[in-house]
């Protein structure tokens, strides 16, 4: 194929995030469907909440937010460029620059950190249409990712992928090894390929699992039996929606040390700084896409929070939510809270939210703790994902 069959451009946050939005937009929503349907046979992953995606993206107070498109045919002669990745800007409102959304071929995300980890970026997996793959799209949108970074002076680059049906036969000499030596990717699989021939390296696996919702009663019931925990000196509350200002403080303390306490790998994420405002931003942003349950463990001596998890329930999409963060404190594990608290809060999930039917989330594949707990829970493995991370030079 010509080179001049594709051109990438970077869409400029828009000055009014809830006016209308134009063909690009809709293209961006298609190419994401697209490849989730491909590769999962649903859409659950798909980022295809225009409105509140646009919404998100002028929200650029904590990252500097990138969005990548491939579109079909050469650039035009006229294009500006955008100021964040040199290549040319497009307007996500509607007007003439982009004519069809069957014009956009590829969406890819990328963002910057502004308040901690500014050594580093993240870079979304490249979506490009089943029927755009070979043109080089991948390779394209690689090069922009390493040029963003360098353009704010980032040192890396992570990618986060989901493989399916790339893990390698227990005996294949030349798989693509996790850093614990547990999980082993095809070096032939086309995703794996592609990361690797730009000079990424394979940091870390996740376990991406799936819980049915409702929880078998059977199996609920004792893991919600907070006996253990109060004979320990502990309180289980609850809430959904937005967390009440008098624990702001708290959930603050509990998401920095969720930023690093599980286990990372050979990723090179250091400590987030959270105070209450920024759980407070984080939580009203993500009420455009859904609403929370929440279930915290009380000290009753010391009056804190000493563990928490999280679930978003989709509004966009009403069978689906998705796990946040769980946490427990050291100094107060050995109590059984960590399942307790995810037993909890599958149940409140299930008493608010009565038409979710499924959750996802992610684990580092070497958190055997976690993942115990889940498989506990009913909790069934989906696929591999994994944090690919380059070092630019």
């Amino acid at each position: 194929m010509s080179p001049e069959s594709f051109h990438l451009a970077e869409i400029a946050v828009p000055h009014d995030p809830k006016g209308a939005w134009g063909a690009v937009m809709d293209g961006m929503a298609q190419c994401s469907v697209e490849c989730q349907l491909e590769q999962y046979g649903y859409d659950d992953l798909a980022d295809d909440a225009t409105e509140s995606d646009l919404l998100h993206f002028h929200d650029q107070r904590d990252r500097r937010k990138l969005w990548l498109v491939a579109l079909a045919g050469p650039r035009p002669v006229d294009a500006i460029d955008g100021q964040m990745a040199g290549v040319r800007l497009v307007r996500p409102e509607p007007d003439q620059e982009v004519a069809s959304p069957d014009d956009v071929l590829a969406v890819c995300y990328a963002n910057a950190p502004l308040t901690d980890n500014t050594h580093l970026i993240d870079a979304g997996e490249p979506q490009v249409r089943p029927t755009a793959r070979g043109l080089g799209i991948d390779e394209a949108l690689f090069a922009v990712h390493d040029q963003f970074a360098r353009a704010n002076d980032r040192s890396t680059v992570l990618g986060w992928v989901g493989h399916r049906g790339a893990e390698a036969a227990a005996d294949d000499p030349d798989a693509v090894i996790d850093p614990t030596g547990e999980v082993r990717l095809d070096r032939a699989d086309p995703t794996v390929t592609r990361y690797l021939a730009a000079g990424y390296s394979l940091a870390q696996a996740e376990r991406h699992s799936v819980q049915p919702i409702p929880v078998p009663d059977e199996v609920l019931a004792p893991a919600c039996d907070p006996s253990r925990a109060e004979a320990g000196g502990y309180q289980v509350l609850q809430w959904t929606g937005l967390t009440p200002d008098e624990w702001l403080e708290d959930m603050a303390a509990l998401n920095t040390a969720m930023s690093t306490d599980p286990p990372l790998g050979d990723v090179d994420w250091r400590p987030e700084i959270w105070d209450a405002e920024r759980v407070r931003r984080q939580e009203e942003r993500s009420l455009l896409d859904g609403t929370f349950a929440t279930t915290v463990i009380r000290h009753r001596a010391s009056g804190r929070l000493v563990g928490f998890t999280q679930l978003l329930a989709s509004s966009r999409k009403p069978a689906v939510a998705f796990q946040w963060s769980t946490i427990v404190l050291d100094g107060h594990r050995g109590h059984g809270l960590g399942l307790l608290l995810k037993a909890a809060n599958a149940r409140l999930l299930h008493e608010a939210f009565p038409s979710v039917q499924r959750v996802h989330t992610w684990n580092a594949d070497e958190n055997d703790h976690m993942l115990g707990i889940n498989i506990a829970l009913g909790y069934v493995r989906e696929d591999f994902g994994a944090c690919w991370q380059k070092v630019l030079l």
